[in-house]
């Protein structure tokens, strides 16, 4: 009866020990997941901090470009008055219209480059923030499947059990 009894003991502590093992391996996946969602979103701020300073840089090349464009266009118009045009109309303000239409388009598009960048570094931070949503759900699920495989060692151990020491 002693040996029936050691038995008993070792089979339901086998199931205890499976069971805080598939626990213990459930909480460390999730903490593990945690970690990495926490690198994820750090990596995202960074990202957006880039685009940020993207979307600055932009802004300060485009007045740089635009300043320099006003001062061919006052230096343009300075010859042309010097050289005796009347820089109001006709050909020279033809010039002078042109002139500014082309440089507009010269500073929209660099704008529009400008913003490559940034748009850029948001959709990495974004894509990095869903990584992190993702790696949060995987180590949730890991953990829930953990408690499942837990519950099952403990009820496959109790069966066990029963069929090993009927109660009656």
């Amino acid at each position: 009866m002693a040996a029936a009894s050691t038995i008993a003991v070792i089979t339901a502590a086998g199931a205890a020990l499976s069971a805080v093992k598939s626990i213990q391996q459930g909480k460390a996946a999730q903490a593990q997941a945690n970690f990495q969602a926490a690198v994820q979103n750090q990596q995202a701020e960074l990202q957006r901090q880039q685009a940020a300073r993207a979307r600055r840089l932009a802004a300060v090349e485009e007045a740089q470009l635009r300043r320099q464009q006003a001062r061919d266009l006052a230096s343009a118009r300075a010859r042309l008055a010097a050289g005796g045009r009347d820089i109001a109309s006709g050909t020279a303000l033809l010039l002078q219209e042109d002139a500014a239409a082309q440089n507009e388009f010269a500073a929209l598009l660099e704008r529009s480059m400008g913003l490559e960048r940034p748009y850029a570094f948001e959709n990495q931070a974004n894509l990095s923030s869903l990584d992190a949503s993702r790696l949060r759900l995987q180590g949730a699920a890991v953990r829930r499947r953990s408690n499942f495989e837990a519950g099952s060692s403990l009820l496959g151990g109790a069966v066990t059990f029963a069929e090993k020491y009927p109660w009656g």
